[in-house]
């Protein structure tokens, strides 16, 4: 055991040293304007510092009857804040200012340099960096590439500040005075999954949820004051300056377990129990049901029409025997099809988005688009119906593709996008490192299957990614699922949905 304790120590010893070295690096190629250092600048991510990237970090999850309560995060100030940060139990996070050139975090004594800030951090805690500047924006993003450094977020009050930072696995948080109708928008056109406020409602909280946008609280309040204020509002995460007071309030929870926020309840499909689904009829009946969100699946059919239908060929829901692509035939040609249907929806045929946006005009439920085509403009076609319906408030983007999300982030980016994956039951440090290769350095949501597990879901929603975890049925899954602490849920048994109103919030 004391061999084992030393090999620990030797090893800590080389990653500091290592950090070290990567911070003066990283330092003289800022610093210096000649040519040489132009030269070395440009080849810095090409001969990394560290032998690998600083490995994802597990956290401290306090015992608490809270389900999923709000990320605790500590706001450094000082020395003594600082040093403690390796003291257990260590807070969930470290909220610290970057200074003016973007290569130290200040302290009421003193700044200490990135590779000290990072080697504190490293395993244990994840860093959100608040930036003053663009140029400080640009400093930290050559020390991120020198260092291969990951897994942290990084903090600003505007886009333009947040946006030179586009490592790999890195977060963003856009700051806010307060809320308004267009903060959900505002935020993703930032390029960030979370918004911090000094101030929010749980009205508030769960509207910037829906549109999978994390809400920080940040208040001006002593640290008991502030994470009671978290816990009734529905936060996700909460900046503090004490982090082990908040940890005292989880303990103090009532032994009843009690969620902390909404899970909102998405229609696969529709409601397809009768109604056939994917059609108007089975939208409708999801709104009638109670649904929070109505969820379709898109294709582009020869003539340039959004069509909604989950397989690429048609051949599982019309009669006649044809099994075309959908996208070999017109809109008319669709419409002429007869689906497989009971006697009662016998008129139903091949909903189109534009149709289902229509009807949608007179009521407030969410659309959560799937990109099933590989056609590169139909991001483009879904802002230009969504846009003249006035509608683009009130939609989300999924897909398998990646590059379906990217087209999406940057052809209509006040739109949340959250990018599909079938995950096995695994270790969530590889569910993360999937997700920030597949997502290109550009954070979105993520929409595992059902076979995600509750220590994945608490990993992201760490990091500010809000989970929307497919597909889950029957009241049994959904209540667990509520317990991980989903954000939406996506199911084919809407009306089992009074299951989840048997816990009641704090």
């Amino acid at each position: 055991m004391k061999g084992k304790q030393i090999c620990n120590g030797v090893f800590c010893l080389l990653l500091c040293l290592m950090l070290l070295c990567g911070c003066q690096k990283a330092a003289e190629t800022q610093s210096a304007p000649s040519a040489e250092a132009a030269s070395e600048e440009s080849t810095a991510s090409e001969a990394p510092v560290l032998a690998e990237p600083d490995r994802i970090r597990t956290v401290y999850e306090p015992e608490t009857a809270y389900l999923c309560p709000p990320t605790v995060i500590q706001k450094v100030e000082n020395v003594s804040q600082f040093e403690a940060l390796a003291s257990a139990p260590a807070p969930q996070g470290a909220w610290f200012m970057l200074n003016n050139a973007g290569n130290a975090v200040c302290l009421q004594e003193k700044e200490i340099p990135l590779c000290e800030v990072f080697a504190k951090c490293y395993g244990t805690v994840i860093p959100v960096f608040e930036i003053p500047s663009v140029s400080a924006a640009e400093s930290l993003q050559a020390f991120t590439k020198a260092s291969r450094t990951m897994d942290f977020l990084v903090a600003a009050g505007t886009a333009e500040i947040l946006q030179p930072v586009s490592a790999i696995g890195v977060g963003k948080v856009l700051m806010a005075d307060r809320v308004t109708e267009t903060t959900s928008q505002e935020v993703w056109r930032a390029g960030a999954t979370v918004v911090s406020v000094p101030q929010i409602t749980a009205d508030e909280a769960a509207d910037l949820q829906l549109h999978w946008i994390a809400v920080v609280l940040k208040p001006e309040a002593e640290a008991e004051e502030a994470v009671q204020a978290a816990l009734q509002c529905g936060a996700d995460m909460v900046v503090t300056a004490d982090a082990q007071a908040a940890y005292r309030v989880y303990a103090s929870a009532a032994p009843e377990p009690s969620v902390v926020r909404k899970t909102f309840i998405v229609a696969h499909r529709g409601v397809h129990d009768h109604a056939p689904e994917n059609t108007l009829a089975s939208f409708k009946e999801a709104v009638r049901a109670g649904a929070d969100a109505v969820e379709c699946d898109v294709y582009i059919t020869k003539d340039g029409h959004a069509v909604i239908c989950h397989n690429e060929t048609v051949g599982m829901y019309v009669t006649g025997g044809t099994d075309a692509r959908a996208e070999d035939l017109t809109r008319a040609e669709l419409k002429a099809l007869p689906l497989k249907v009971e006697e009662a929806y016998a008129d139903e045929r091949f909903a189109f988005l534009d149709e289902l946006m229509d009807a949608m005009q007179d009521n407030t439920v969410h659309l959560v688009i799937e990109i099933k085509t590989d056609n590169p403009g139909c991001a483009g076609l879904i802002r230009k119906l969504a846009e003249a319906r006035n509608l683009l408030s009130r939609i989300s983007i999924i897909s398998f593709l990646p590059e379906q999300i990217a087209a999406a982030r940057e052809q209509i980016p006040e739109v949340p996008a959250s990018l599909l994956a079938n995950v096995g039951i695994s270790e969530p440090d590889k569910y993360l490192s999937s997700f920030y290769r597949n997502t290109t350095g550009q954070l979105v949501g993520y929409s595992p299957s059902m076979s995600f597990t509750p220590e994945g879901v608490a990993a992201f929603r760490h990091r500010g990614i809000l989970i929307n975890l497919w597909t889950i049925d029957g009241a049994d899954a959904m209540f667990r699922a509520q317990h991980a602490g989903v954000t939406t849920l996506t199911t084919n048994t809407v009306g089992e949905r009074t299951a989840l109103a048997g816990l009641n919030r704090p």
